[in-house]
């Protein structure tokens, strides 16, 4: 079962400092218990040694400056995949025909319980490596960090036979509930979950609510 963060769900669903009327947190509660069982989260990761941005024995060299900056120092990172599966994929999809209401929320469920997946792998790897430590995960698309390099991590990862996770033409994942990312192996904690550090911090829709993604 995976532990899904209520206060996250609510996040995901706008609210900010309201309270949602009983109707809607039963609905919540219920898309939150369905998306828990309907779940079965898979994960993969390879640690890599980096000669500048290309990860050695490999074809693959990771593009962009948000990238180079975020592993800025680092001799080693971390490709990682993560997916919820797809019996998530279509009990959202299911919701989407009669219940446009319940899809968005288990939509938002779904969203939380991913990111749950990721921190729990990440928690993981720093065990195993520590006394090191992990930067924040770095996901294509973030930045100017090409949405195209999925497919080099999905094929490097072979996720599609390990976890179930492949791609469309226009390198969207499927399951859709799934996630891509590159860490960098460090000695010291870095890059902690704060706007200054944050590559996308001109752009981000929280920070223009006046609020952020914690």
């Amino acid at each position: 079962m995976i532990d899904i963060d209520k206060k996250e769900v609510l996040r995901y669903l706008g609210y900010k400092d309201t309270t949602p009327d009983e109707k809607t947190e039963a609905l919540i509660d219920l898309c939150i218990n369905e998306i828990c069982l309907s779940a079965s989260p898979k994960t993969v990761y390879a640690v890599f040694e980096l000669d500048g941005m290309q990860l050695k024995n490999t074809v693959i060299t990771l593009e962009g400056k948000d990238i180079k900056n975020h592993l800025s120092g680092c001799s080693r990172c971390v490709l990682m995949a993560a997916t919820l599966g797809a019996d998530v994929e279509r009990k959202i999809a299911q919701a989407q025909v009669c219940d446009i209401t319940k899809a968005l929320v288990l939509d938002a469920c779904a969203t939380a319980a991913i990111e749950t997946v990721c921190d729990k792998l990440c928690d993981d790897i720093e065990k195993e490596i520590a006394p090191l430590k992990l930067t924040m995960r770095f996901s294509p698309g973030y930045g100017d960090f090409p949405l195209e390099m999925q497919k080099a991590v999905v094929l490097v990862l072979d996720a599609g036979r390990k976890i179930g996770l492949t791609l469309t033409p226009e390198n969207i994942m499927i399951p859709r509930k799934s996630v891509t990312a590159v860490m960098g192996i460090t000695e010291e904690k870095r890059n902690p979950k704060n706007c200054d550090t944050c590559n996308l911090k001109d752009t981000c829709t929280y920070r223009k609510e006046g609020t952020t993604c914690e």
